[in-house]
């Protein structure tokens, strides 16, 4: 089990996605967890499928992508800081198809 602290919650949405929807998803505040704490961070599997539909890898959910409308993460910004990091080779991303 791991807990994340409040203060860092704070941090990765102001410092990382500067306000950008409600709060971070748990990826997003995994990804920089591992940033902070590893020298080398790979990443697969993160984004949108082939339809632009954004989901959980565990679930099979129709709806995929609907906290879109709620704004509870703002996961284009999300990616695009991802893919930042990426470009910068801090971290390696594999995409999937």
């Amino acid at each position: 089990v791991l807990i994340y602290s409040p203060t860092f919650f704070k941090y990765v949405y102001e410092s990382w996605l500067e306000g950008h929807g409600r709060y971070p998803s748990t990826g997003f505040l995994s990804l920089l967890l591992a940033i902070h704490i590893c020298d080398e961070v790979s990443v697969f599997g993160f984004g949108a499928d082939q339809y632009g539909n954004w989901h959980h890898y565990w679930e099979e959910n129709h709806l995929a992508g609907a906290f879109r409308h709620t704004g509870v993460h703002d996961g284009d910004y999300e990616y695009n800081v991802t893919l930042l990091l990426a470009d910068k080779h801090k971290i390696r991303m594999f995409r999937g198809r």
